[in-house]
């Protein structure tokens, strides 16, 4: 039994023949996981930036950090963390993506993302990191994955422009607050999602509530009716006499109580906190001065 020059293959002689046999077969394994841990294959690797599972000779560049994964390392490529791990639609952001055993690039390569079909993202290289940072895309190069909930999520896909392939993915998810249409299904939603108790709308940035207008709103008779409405001032209770399609109507305490500090303590010269809560729904409309009605 004898290698052929490349040490691909053994020649095997029997009595009536000779017969040229490989010594592997990488190609056989389509995943890091298979070719680098379930293949045991010591002439077999995963070479990270083609994506695919290859002798080490036949991976370019493959003495370079992480560029060929051995057997022997039991480990792939693979996305530590994602920060934030979920974003609202129609914000213009940026994602960190915390990746373990990040390949090494040839000099005036990069990297970049892309979230679904849309166009790559250049990524940046923060220093002393083992990670990325990636702005994500305009909503609309995203059309074709959304749809009519309250959420959707697309493939996001680091690649080398050194190779052009994408060799390493997870899935990534954009929510849409707005969708809800009552407070109940806002509150209870997974998501970061805030109830703007005037403009009767879920949002995913609670500053954007308008409170110009306190007391007054649009259809708050159909969040709840006055035995499930709670409202305190201060630390006291304002009790609810009736709430009409536009407007919630309660009896304040008969002096205005301090306001609460961030500690939960009371503060004479703090103006109180007003809170409306209607089932899992908890308004704050802010501090003011309370009169009687």
């Amino acid at each position: 039994m004898n290698f052929n020059k490349q040490q691909e293959h053994v020649y095997v002689m029997s009595i009536n023949k000779v017969s040229k046999v490989k010594v592997q077969e990488c190609d056989l394994y389509e995943t890091c996981e298979d070719c680098s841990i379930g293949a045991r294959d010591p002439y077999c690797g995963w070479c990270t930036l083609e994506n695919r599972c290859s002798t080490r000779a036949r991976c370019n560049n493959a003495n370079a950090t992480n560029r060929w994964i051995s057997v022997s390392s039991r480990e792939c490529v693979r996305f530590m963390e994602i920060i934030p791990s979920q974003i609202p639609v129609g914000n213009a952001n940026t994602v960190e993506l915390r990746v373990n055993r990040l390949p090494a690039l040839l000099p005036g390569y990069g990297y970049s993302c892309v979230f679904g079909t849309a166009a790559p993202s250049p990524a940046k290289t923060p220093r002393n990191s083992a990670g990325l940072i990636c702005d994500t895309p305009p909503m609309q190069e995203l059309a074709m994955f959304a749809g009519d909930g309250d959420h959707f999520s697309v493939p996001l896909y680091i690649r080398s422009t050194e190779t052009s392939v994408d060799f390493v993915s997870h899935m990534f998810t954009f929510y849409n607050c707005s969708v809800h249409a009552t407070c109940s299904q806002c509150m209870l939603s997974r998501w970061a999602c805030s109830w703007c108790m005037y403009s009767n709308r879920c949002t995913n940035n609670p500053t954007q509530c308008a409170i110009d207008n306190p007391g007054e709103g649009e259809n708050l008779n159909l969040a709840s009716d006055t035995g499930d409405v709670v409202v305190t001032v201060g630390l006291q209770p304002c009790n609810v006499t009736s709430l009409a399609e536009t407007q919630l109507v309660c009896h304040p305490p008969p002096e205005q109580p301090p306001g609460v500090d961030d500690a939960g303590r009371e503060r004479r010269k703090l103006l109180p906190i007003v809170t409306v809560s209607a089932r899992v729904c908890k308004l704050n409309p802010g501090r003011g001065n309370i009169g009687q009605h």
